[in-house]
């Protein structure tokens, strides 16, 4: 099975579940994680915590895109 994320995105989120980088032991609950979801386990794995929402508009602001439209 292919995951929903790349591998750059799945091996932090394996390290932030306690899991080797590489260890695909916990990858069908990852997989079902929405991409607002692994955003946030992303930032709390670098230390980051309450700033997703203020992150993500900052991002649509300067990239002039739109993220967050009920699929995040």
């Amino acid at each position: 099975m292919a995951n929903k994320f790349s591998d750059k995105v799945m091996r932090v989120i394996r390290q932030r579940y306690g899991c080797d980088e590489n260890s695909p032991k916990r990858d069908n609950e990852i997989n079902m994680l929405s991409p607002k979801e692994a955003f946030e386990e992303l930032l709390h794995w670098e230390g980051i915590y309450g700033y997703e929402d203020y992150i993500l508009d900052i991002i649509e602001e300067l990239f002039n895109v739109k993220l967050t439209d009920g699929g995040m």
